[in-house]
């Protein structure tokens, strides 16, 4: 899977996962239409989310170690196809791609820790049948 696809799975609300905001909402209701599906769902997103981000990584890792090998020929022997200025180049392409994928794991990690939180959040609220949110029970 592409960079661009982890970002779309950790980084931009949509389609893959319900939005926080939203799920939180659906907590305080104790909507059990709303947070049911969502954390059904969650294992599986986790599960594509983390494929994704190995698979990223280990582009990285290879690129890296290709780079390191184009570096140490170029010292040894130049090259008309590599210069440093090159080799910089995609060094900084590297780079860029290594801080994305930190901010995607960041920005996982802490969305699992917010699902996480939800869940025990709606067990402890919602944990009878039919029982109402704090704050709407009424004097019959």
């Amino acid at each position: 899977m592409s960079l661009w696809a982890i970002l779309t799975l950790t980084l931009i609300p949509g389609q893959e996962a319900t939005s926080l905001p939203v799920l939180a909402e659906a907590v305080e209701r104790c909507d059990r239409e709303m947070t049911t599906p969502a954390f059904r769902g969650e294992e599986e997103r986790r599960s594509r989310v983390m494929v994704s981000i190995y698979a990223e990584q280990q582009a990285i890792a290879e690129a890296r170690v290709a780079l390191m090998a184009r570096r140490s020929a170029l010292r040894i022997a130049p090259v008309a196809s590599d210069s440093e200025t090159a080799i910089s180049s995609e060094a900084s392409t590297l780079a860029d791609r290594q801080a994305t994928l930190d901010d995607s794991r960041q920005l996982e990690r802490l969305r699992q820790e917010a699902m996480d939180q939800l869940r025990r959040h709606y067990l402890a609220q919602c944990n009878e049948r039919g029982r109402r949110p704090r704050g709407s029970e009424t004097s019959e």
